[in-house]
């Protein structure tokens, strides 16, 4: 027969290795969303515009200073530089189009959510 003590540390390895389990699956996902994939640096390798000159373009258009840079892929239909400009404290999301630099959307972040400025 197993005794209590023995028990209790059989569940709590048990338990401790579920959770690493879970945690080890989480890691992995966040991993594959940050990772570009191959239609995302086709997009960069044609780029017309720099990302250096989608930070300028979205810097001047949004009146603030970029605070984060990255690449937006919506649904395999447009891929855009997606650049966080802080404009008073208040973080806004430009999307410019990679191959003509215009500024396609501008959207203040408020909590964690968007509201459109500029189509």
């Amino acid at each position: 027969m197993m005794t209590t003590t023995k028990a209790k540390i059989i569940m709590t390895v048990l338990t401790a290795g579920a959770a690493l389990a879970g945690l080890n699956a989480f890691v992995m996902a966040s991993e594959k969303e940050s990772v570009d994939g191959p239609k995302e640096k086709a997009a960069i390798a044609s780029a017309k515009i720099t990302l250096k000159q989608a930070i300028a373009t979205a810097e001047q258009a949004a009146g603030g200073k970029a605070t984060a840079n990255g690449i937006e892929n919506q649904d395999d239909s447009a891929i855009y530089y997606d650049v966080t400009v802080d404009k008073a404290g208040k973080p806004q999301k430009v999307l410019i189009d990679m191959q003509t630099g215009k500024v396609v959307s501008i959207a203040l972040e408020t909590n964690g959510a968007e509201t459109d400025k500029k189509d």
